[in-house]
This record gives C-alpha cells, sequence and structure tokens, in this order.
C-alpha cells in the first residue's frame, strides 16, 4: 500500500512539473498539490489509507506501538480530495469504500453527503466543462 502510494505521489511529481503554471497557493504548496494530484489520477484509495498507520508490536524482549505518518495531507484532507474525485467521476461511493480502511469508510461516506448537498461539485463540473 505504502510503496504504491510513494510512486503515485512521486510520478504526480513528475507530472506537474512540467505544468505551465504554479499550483494553487504557489511553489510552496507544491507537495501538497501533488499528493492532490495523485488521488486524481486514481491512486486515491492508496493515498488516503498510507497516510497514517498505526501498529501494536510484541516480541520477547519488548512490546510497544508504533505509529507513522506518510505524505503532505492527512487522512481527512485525502478524504475530501477522494470524494471531489469521485463526485466529478460520477462514480458511486461504494467503488472506493470497500477498499478503505473502516474508519476511512464512514469518513468518506460523510463527506460524500456533505459535498454532494453542496454546490460546490456542480460549481467544479461547470469550471471543468469549460477549459474542455
Amino acid at each position: 500500500m505504502q510503496l504504491v502510494a510513494t510512486l503515485a505521489h512521486e510520478l504526480a511529481h513528475y507530472l506537474t512539473a512540467t505544468a505551465k503554471d504554479e499550483p494553487p497557493g504557489g511553489w510552496e504548496n507544491w507537495e501538497f498539490a501533488t499528493d492532490i494530484a495523485a488521488t486524481f489520477m486514481g491512486f486515491g484509495i492508496f493515498m488516503a489509507n498510507s497516510a497514517f498507520n498505526f501498529s501494536q508490536y510484541a516480541d520477547a524482549d519488548s512490546q510497544g506501538w508504533k505509529s507513522g505518518r506518510s505524505g503532505y495531507l492527512s487522512e481527512n484532507e485525502h478524504i475530501y480530495a477522494l470524494a471531489i474525485f469521485l463526485l466529478l467521476k460520477d462514480l458511486s461511493i461504494n467503488e472506493a469504500s470497500r477498499y478503505l480502511k473502516p474508519h476511512l469508510g464512514k469518513q468518506l461516506k460523510k463527506v460524500m453527503k456533505l459535498l454532494s448537498n453542496s454546490d460546490f461539485i456542480i460549481e467544479l463540473k461547470a469550471v471543468q466543462k469549460a477549459a474542455i
């Protein structure tokens, strides 16, 4: 999971490096924009699932917990990006939620409902049509 997310992020770096315009917020936000680009390239499930990891370990000499973050966006930010992607592509939440960690699937459902009840996606689709 982590390997795919990292490779997707690096591929997004490669693709966005050739952009004529700087990302929203300027080049200082390029890493965040790169994570979002990876989601819009279809790797959102990998990005969200690998944003935060927690595990417990125990062996003969020790026991404890281990946590780690990856990428530049939080789990919630990845879920918002994934929800926007799904809504713009008119994909069902089931296309993604069954592959997400359980707590992220619940969060995705809430975000999809929130965004579906706003004009935000309609506005984005209008911008998307104008760009074509």
